[in-house]
């Protein structure tokens, strides 16, 4: 049974393979054994799938599911180009707020800031007052500029040849797209399924 505990908090699909210290967490809120953390440590390194895909110390950081009512800092970034689905999807948007580090995620069929501009529902989470995001076009767009005006958003850009001012955000993606790549097909056509 023990195997069968770990294995439902690390393997499945909402845990997401995230590592021994998130497992230890969600398996030690419900149940208890001796020599439990141990356990647990040998059976996600052994992971084979957890294996192919992670390397270096994993993250132990966990997004906050608080929100405050004035989100006063958020970006908004794009994934490198990916398979394109059956769907038709290639892309994906994310936001994070800095506060939280809350990340959202939309699959796109482009990277145009029209449709940008369609899925642009971020206030969904409180009023946001400043907004940044890499220089690409489709953010720096006149119609993006125009929408952060309608909304009251101080749109601001990170500084030439500077990813990192959206660090934690660039190294959420990799998170992000291991933690799909242990559950889409070898075709690689479905990963837009598991985004949600």
């Amino acid at each position: 049974m023990k195997l069968k505990v770990i294995s439902s908090y690390h393997d499945l699909s909402f845990s997401g393979h995230q590592g021994k210290s998130r497992a230890d967490d969600l398996v030690r809120s419900l149940f208890f054994w001796e020599n439990m953390y141990t356990d647990i440590r040998n059976d996600c390194q052994s992971c084979k799938s957890c294996t192919i895909r992670k390397r270096g110390p994993n993250n132990k950081t966990t997004p906050s599911q608080w929100f405050p009512e004035i989100i006063y800092l958020a970006s908004i970034d794009g994934v490198v180009s990916l398979t394109i689905t059956d769907q038709g999807n290639k892309y994906i948007l994310t936001f994070q707020d800095t506060f939280s580090k809350y990340p959202e995620a939309i699959c796109l069929p482009n990277q145009k800031a029209e449709t940008i501009a369609r899925v642009f529902y971020l206030t969904r989470h409180g009023d946001i007052e400043q907004l940044l995001s890499d220089r690409g076009s489709n953010f720096t767009s006149k119609l993006m500029k125009e929408i952060c005006a309608l909304l009251r958003i101080n749109k601001i850009q990170t500084t030439v040849y500077h990813p990192a001012c959206i660090r934690k955000q660039e190294r959420g993606h990799q998170t992000f797209i291991i933690m799909i790549s242990h559950f889409v097909d070898t075709d690689q056509k479905t990963w837009d399924e598991w985004v949600p």
